[in-house]
């Protein structure tokens, strides 16, 4: 089961990337072109082509169905994720949107990043898409591929819930928040040497 686990974890995880993808092309090339790491022949064919890719793979790895191709196609979409974040994180270039599951749309003053956390995400779900093409038994059970889906599915709410919870108790300093006390501390400044 813990493969099926796995499997439909990896999967679910493709699906939920790449569909919104599917959803908004043209945000979809605008994230592959930001990145620059492309030739800009390549951005439009690549955007087009990724998205469908992980969601046939993904959902190939979710059914159980011609599971080593799914592992490889996931391994190979992982593993170019993971190397244009870290060229890009090499480069010092962390405004960019990752467009890994949709398009971020932060506040006003602020705009998308992305850190050393979306790499390291990324080389994990490519290690355990090598994994499942490496070691894991091509045709589990019935009962064991949907045991590992509902736990999969389990994991990856509670996975989804823990992000979210994150973002909202995030209480770093933001560019906008920075502005604004950089702008009360003048303003009281003002008030003092008039209150004189």
């Amino acid at each position: 089961m813990a493969w099926s686990a796995v499997s439909a974890f990896v999967g679910l995880v493709l699906v939920l990337a790449g569909t919104p993808k599917l959803l908004a092309p043209r945000a979809f090339s605008r994230v592959v072109r930001g990145f620059r790491v492309l030739p800009g022949a390549l951005t439009r064919p690549v955007a087009r082509v990724v998205p469908v890719a992980e969601v046939l793979a993904g959902t190939a790895l979710v059914a159980g169905v011609a599971a080593p191709a799914a592992a490889a196609a996931a391994t190979a979409l992982f593993a170019a994720f993971t190397a244009g974040l870290v060229v890009n994180l090499a480069r010092g270039r962390r405004d960019i949107d990752c467009g890994c599951f949709g398009f971020t749309d932060p506040p006003a003053g602020e705009v998308a990043r992305i850190g050393p956390w979306h790499a390291l995400r990324a080389a994990a779900l490519a290690a355990a898409s090598a994994a499942l093409l490496l070691a894991a038994p091509t045709a589990p059970a019935a009962a064991d591929r949907f045991q590992g889906a509902c736990l999969a599915v389990v994991v990856l709410l509670l996975a989804l819930v823990v992000a979210r919870v994150a973002r909202v108790v995030d209480r770093r300093p933001t560019r906008a928040d920075t502005h604004l006390a950089d702008a009360s501390v003048r303003y009281r400044a003002a008030l003092a040497r008039t209150a004189r």
